[in-house]
């Protein structure tokens, strides 16, 4: 017996793109709610696959959306020297205030709303510190000494057993601020 196979007619010219933004659309929010609020706040599979998915979907969106690719293009300009390293760790703060919001909303523990707290107050302090760069670039000496004081903090809460410690995107989140601006106060040291 013989099967006859139809191949299928070209895919109209939109499919891709469209596709595309459906995919980082999709995992956008996925990683949002699977990673932040569960089932996937801890390390495995799950976690590391839905983080991977929304990786690779802005990969796949890149050739068909030139705002995402400015975007993108910009970011990895920008994300250079103590300018970037404030915007990483700007980033870096902000995911901590939305896994410490997601904990505190979980557990009402005073350690999660600490962590909120921290997180808000160091993702404005460098949103502010970002909107001026000239100031930034003034006081830098000063900005490193504070934002590292300031994540000592963080590596209290690392140390403290609470849902927000518990989830991969917290405590990492936090030892990358902590990082960031240990490597901001070492690039201003001469200063």
């Amino acid at each position: 017996l013989t099967l006859a196979v139809k191949l299928p007619t070209p895919l109209p010219a939109t499919f891709a793109p469209n596709a595309t933004r459906f995919l980082l659309a999709w995992w956008s929010l996925a990683c949002l709610g699977l990673t932040f609020t569960g089932p996937f706040t801890t390390l495995g599979n799950g976690h590391l696959s839905t983080w991977g998915a929304l990786f690779a979907s802005v990969a796949a969106a890149l050739p068909y959306s030139g705002h995402l690719a400015r975007a993108v293009d910009r970011f990895v300009r920008l994300a250079k020297g103590d300018f970037g390293l404030l915007l990483l760790l700007c980033i870096g703060s902000a995911v901590v205030a939305l896994q410490a919001f997601c904990s505190y909303v979980h557990s009402r523990s005073g350690v999660d709303a600490w962590a909120l707290a921290v997180g808000l107050v160091s993702a404005a302090g460098c949103g502010g510190l970002l909107s001026q760069p000239g100031l930034a670039a003034q006081q830098a000496r000063i900005v490193s000494l504070a934002t590292a004081g300031w994540w000592t903090q963080g590596l209290v809460i690392t140390f403290l057993p609470h849902d927000f410690t518990r989830t991969v995107n917290g405590f990492l989140a936090v030892w990358t601020c902590i990082l960031l601006s240990l490597v901001l106060l070492n690039s201003t040291a001469g200063d």
